[in-house]
């Protein structure tokens, strides 16, 4: 799974499905009773990120928030969403994933992301 940003220029990808994706936390989060997350909390909150390079703490949402004028408070990055998982049972971290990552895992609580403009990714 990569997004068209992140696709090595020597790769060659085919299109299998459109994903979407949201936000997560563990299921005794302190928002976990919450029905809806805020543009202000998803900023405030501490963040794990995927990052296929793995040393960048910024990505196609962090881009959608600097055309905002705001910024989210990323601590982590990892280079795959394999992980991302484990990682967020076990912290107060929140991340946004693909949601078919987490479709089966009944642990972690989800969240509709709020709303965010994000540029059209160039077709390859």
């Amino acid at each position: 799974m990569v997004t068209p940003d992140f696709q090595a220029p020597d790769l060659h990808a085919k299109n299998l499905y459109d994903e979407r994706y949201i936000c997560a936390v563990r299921h005794d989060h302190p928002i976990a009773q919450q029905t809806e997350l805020t543009l202000e909390q998803f900023c405030q909150l501490e963040q794990a990120l995927i990052s296929y390079h793995g040393s960048s703490f910024s990505g196609v949402t962090d881009q959608a928030l600097q055309a905002m004028g705001l910024q989210r408070n990323v601590s982590l990055s990892v280079q795959n969403f394999i992980v991302l998982p484990k990682l967020l049972e076990q912290s107060d971290l929140l991340a946004v994933v693909p949601e078919r990552l987490i479709t089966h895992l009944n642990n972690l609580k989800r969240f509709e992301p709020p709303p965010l403009k994000f540029k059209a990714s160039p077709k390859h």
